[in-house]
């Protein structure tokens, strides 16, 4: 997560992700998620501070919160 953001620069130099665009969708998905759902937010926190492993953000609890939350702030 920490390098990702330097790529959505275009002047960033390095070989960007073959799935680069996809996980810039879900990690904007993820961030407005986490704003408006405390279960979110609390597993983004413990991976951030490296309590759990980046995969818990793809566990399937999680995908539906972020999903339900992507479907709110569409309507």
């Amino acid at each position: 997560m920490a390098t990702s953001a330097d790529f959505a620069f275009p002047g960033t130099r390095g070989e960007r992700p073959e799935d680069f665009a996809k996980a810039q969708q879900f990690e904007a998905a993820l961030f407005r998620a986490a704003v408006a759902d405390p279960v979110v937010h609390r597993a983004l926190m413990e991976v951030a501070q490296l309590l759990q492993p980046q995969s818990r953000l793809q566990e399937p609890q999680i995908m539906r919160r972020i999903e339900k939350a992507s479907m709110k702030m569409a309507a």
